[in-house]
């Protein structure tokens, strides 16, 4: 996780708006009952969003989100929720990566 300064390539990686990350958001990997907002679509449980991305079911529990109590902000290496994502009004933006 890192700041970025400067313009930006949004479609280089994942990027999210640093000030519409909740405080208490935390690094952990998937828990039942988790869902997630990806980018123009409703709200779905992660577990289905997984299945629609075809991540294979050996990589779902290992890879790492940033979540808010069940609502899942940030799946690393893959997406980024509508929820925080970068737009017009962004002024702090912050880079995920797998790392």
């Amino acid at each position: 996780i890192q700041k970025v300064s400067g313009e930006v390539d949004l479609k280089s990686g994942l990027f999210a708006d640093l000030d519409k990350i909740v405080k208490g958001a935390k690094i952990r990997l998937k828990k039942d009952g988790d869902v997630f907002k990806n980018c123009n679509s409703k709200t779905k449980n992660l577990s289905d969003f997984f299945a629609d991305k075809k991540v294979p079911l050996l990589d779902r529990n290992a890879l790492p989100v940033l979540a808010d109590k069940n609502e899942v902000l940030v799946i690393f290496g893959l997406a980024v929720s509508d929820k925080i994502k970068v737009d017009k009004s962004t002024k702090n933006i912050i880079q995920f990566t797998k790392e």
